[in-house]
């Protein structure tokens, strides 16, 4: 008798996909669709367990190979590679010889890699915001020149409110943005350098921000703007004002979430696209030399999505490209209505914004 649809033909299968509904990955918890090596696995592990078996990549933990059994959240990808192969092994994922000419492609492997690494990066930035703080007030400037700031563990008796969540989110998307391999060339010994990356990340920090806190709020299953605490993010500021109309009130809360949903974005497209919309070379004011750098960055983060849909939708893949790309409109209009919310509480409520969150809005 043939398998159904929902159980692997055998355990080397490279994809199968599951047509019973939604299921989770074995390996990381997070949402997946298709056995990939026998295991029902989400894309960005299947990728990892391809990459490390076909180029016996040697990981070692610094934690006591514990991290997927102390703290280990399903809202945040897995820190650990040692663990999250060892994670792999013991769920029983496997990698036939016989399938390694069907599936070693250099070109997937590189955008497998850099998935992994851009995972990675964000997988850090949301620990750090989820469990630290710094009552400093840094400048955008500051940031960049990478002053060293008191962060502590924040304690969670704390009561966090809008503005605190603004600020430290804010901060952990510029750390997040400067940590970037390409953003290194640019350099911040010379004045161009300095501006050059002030530029970047004062146009794009708030956007990248809001685009964090939409996919957390989509993958805490909801369709109105939270914090990280799972409260409502915008109501605090509108239920001070009562002239805000029905309409604004529900986009402001609601637009760029709802995007995210409509589109069932993943989380490898999702950090793809987010880097891509960074990559702007046609910002006024921009050095030769900076322009450069982002047109290349852009070709290779496009290249990547686009080898990525190709992958994952088939003949779909141009069309589902073209659809991510439309996230950017959406983006800059919600940051329009953001924007618009900053300038009014700021002067008619008085509301105090921290140095950062001036910079980026």
């Amino acid at each position: 008798m043939a398998p159904g649809p929902s159980e692997p033909s055998s355990s080397t299968d490279l994809m199968i996909v599951d047509l019973t509904g939604p299921k989770n990955c074995a390996v990381c918890n997070r949402p997946a669709n298709c056995f990939n090596f026998g295991v029902m696995s989400c894309d960005a592990c299947k990728m990892f367990f391809r990459r490390t078996m076909l180029l016996n990549i040697q990981y070692k933990c610094r934690r006591n190979n514990q991290c997927f059994d102390v703290n280990f959240s399903c809202l945040t990808a897995p820190y650990c590679r040692a663990c999250r192969l060892v994670q792999c092994l013991k769920v029983g994922m496997k990698l036939n010889l016989s399938t390694v000419l069907e599936v070693k492609n250099s070109k997937d492997d590189a955008v497998a890699t850099l998935i992994e690494s851009l995972l990675y990066q964000d997988a850090k930035r949301e620990k750090t915001l989820m469990a630290q703080f710094t009552f400093e007030n840094p400048t955008l400037e500051e940031v960049i020149e990478s002053k060293q700031l008191t962060i502590v563990a924040r304690d969670p008796t704390h009561e966090m409110t809008s503005s605190d969540w603004c600020f430290f989110g804010a901060y952990t998307a510029v750390k997040f943005l400067l940590g970037l391999t390409f953003m290194k060339q640019l350099s911040t010994r010379d004045k161009v350098g300095k501006r050059d990356k002030t530029l970047l990340l004062a146009n794009y920090s708030a956007k990248a921000t809001l685009l964090f806190s939409a996919i957390r709020t989509m993958r805490a299953k909801n369709d109105k703007m939270i914090k990280p605490d799972g409260k409502d993010f915008f109501m605090e500021f509108l239920s001070k004002w009562s002239d805000f109309s029905l309409h604004f009130t529900n986009r402001v809360r609601s637009m760029l979430v709802n995007r995210l949903i409509e589109l069932e974005i993943t989380n490898e497209e999702f950090i793809l696209i987010t880097v891509l919309f960074f990559c702007n070379p046609v910002l006024d004011g921009l050095s030769d030399h900076a322009v450069s750098i982002l047109t290349e960055q852009q070709k290779v983060y496009s290249s990547a999505l686009m080898q990525y849909c190709l992958l994952t939708y088939q003949q779909n893949g141009p069309s589902r490209f073209t659809e991510l790309l439309s996230l950017c409109t959406v983006t800059n209009k919600y940051f329009e209505d953001v924007q618009y919310l900053y300038w009014i509480f700021q002067f008619h409520f008085h509301v105090k914004y921290k140095n950062l969150v001036a910079s980026v809005i």
